[in-house]
C-alpha cells in the first residue's frame, strides 16, 4: 500500500518536474546549452520542492536550522539528482533532436530519482521514520 507521505512527495515531485521542465526550455530558448540549463532547472526544482518537502509532506519542525537542512536537502537530491542528470544525457544522446525530447529526458530523469530521493529525504533530511 502507497502512504499518504509517499503520495505527497510524488505530488511534490511533479511540481518539481514541471517547474524543472519549465525553466529547462526556458534556458534553452534564452541559448543556454543543454547541459547549464539543466543544472539550473534542476536547482530551481531542487528549492521548490525543499519548501514544498518540508511543509507538505513531512511537515517536521528542522532541527538543524534552515541552512543547514536546505544544505543536507541539496545534498540528498544530488545524490538521486546523479541518477536523475545520467538518465536525461542518456535520452537526449540516444534520442532524435525533437521538441519533447528534453521533457522525456527530465521525466525519465524524475522517475528514476523518485525512489532514492524519498528514502534518504524521509530518514535523512527530515529524519521521520513513520508512514
Amino acid at each position: 500500500m502507497i502512504s499518504y507521505r509517499f503520495l505527497r512527495f510524488s505530488i511534490v515531485g511533479t511540481l518539481g518536474f514541471l517547474t524543472d521542465s519549465s525553466v529547462l526550455y526556458l534556458m534553452l530558448s534564452f541559448g543556454a546549452g543543454p547541459m547549464t540549463a539543466r543544472v539550473i532547472s534542476f536547482l530551481c526544482a531542487v528549492f521548490l520542492t525543499w519548501q514544498l518537502n518540508r511543509r507538505m509532506t513531512f511537515d517536521a519542525p528542522t532541527q538543524q536550522g534552515l541552512v543547514r537542512e536546505g544544505a543536507s536537502y541539496l545534498l540528498t537530491m544530488l545524490f538521486g539528482g546523479a541518477f536523475n542528470l545520467m538518465a536525461y544525457f542518456a535520452v537526449i544522446r540516444s534520442l532524435p533532436d525533437q521538441v519533447l525530447v528534453p521533457a522525456l529526458g527530465v521525466a525519465t530523469g524524475s522517475i528514476v530519482g523518485l525512489l532514492i530521493n524519498y528514502f534518504v529525504a524521509k530518514n535523512w533530511v527530515f529524519n521521520v521514520n513513520n508512514d
